[in-house]
């Protein structure tokens, strides 16, 4: 896969502090995932869960709530996959990979989750391959639970917003760099452009369930 972000160094080591800071709602789309999980499956039958670009292990926990789901993730980052590895790699029911989504051989998983993955891919073919790629390692039942940044209509006036809610908690000059990091480094696409990748990858429903700024968490069905 091309246009593959990795995360190393302080990146990598700073990682779990800075995205919390910079997505105020970061801890309720985790609870999102978990309490769609709670509410759809059954914990005394069997679940398959891949979590795409699975970094620290961060979503391990929340998805980790049946000693019969079996949990799969993977990172092309080999020091975001050692701090995940370091806490939850001893658990017999999980698996970490390091490598892109091809290193991942099962097709079989009944859920898989996004989490704020898709908007370093650019919009001429990478997004819509990990899409694909992902449709194609979910049963035929299979959901898909994503979280990225979108381009909302009023995206401009919630980035200001943003950038008003952290000042006096970052740096002036981190808060600059920040904020323009978004606005034109990152490649956020509308809500309308999304639906068309998801229908292109194979599957067939995008339902928004969760909003805060330009952050949107969605329900994907094959």
């Amino acid at each position: 896969m091309q246009n593959i972000v990795i995360f190393e160094g302080e990146r990598a080591a700073h990682y779990d502090e800075a995205i919390t800071r910079w997505i105020p709602a970061y801890d309720l789309f985790h609870a999102f995932i978990s309490h769609h999980l709670q509410e759809t499956f059954r914990p005394n039958e069997p679940l398959s869960i891949l979590i795409a670009g699975c970094g620290t292990g961060k979503e391990i926990p929340e998805v980790s709530l049946s000693s019969h789901w079996s949990i799969t993730g993977f990172d092309p980052s080999v020091e975001m996959i050692r701090q995940a590895e370091a806490r939850y790699g001893k658990q017999p029911h999980v698996k970490l990979i390091n490598g892109t989504i091809e290193a991942v051989k099962e097709k079989d998983f009944d859920v898989a989750t996004l989490v704020l993955v898709l908007h370093f891919l650019s919009d001429d073919g990478p997004k819509q391959q990990l899409l694909a790629e992902l449709c194609q390692r979910l049963k035929p039942t299979g959901q898909l639970l994503l979280v990225d940044i979108y381009h909302c209509e009023d995206f401009e006036e919630q980035l200001s917003r943003l950038q008003e809610s952290l000042q006096g908690d970052v740096d002036p000059e981190m808060l600059e760099a920040g904020i323009k990091h978004i606005r034109d480094d990152i490649f956020h696409i509308p809500e309308d452009r999304l639906k068309q990748l998801i229908m292109e990858a194979g599957f067939s429903s995008l339902e928004r369930v969760m909003t805060s700024y330009f952050y949107g968490g969605w329900i994907i069905r094959k």
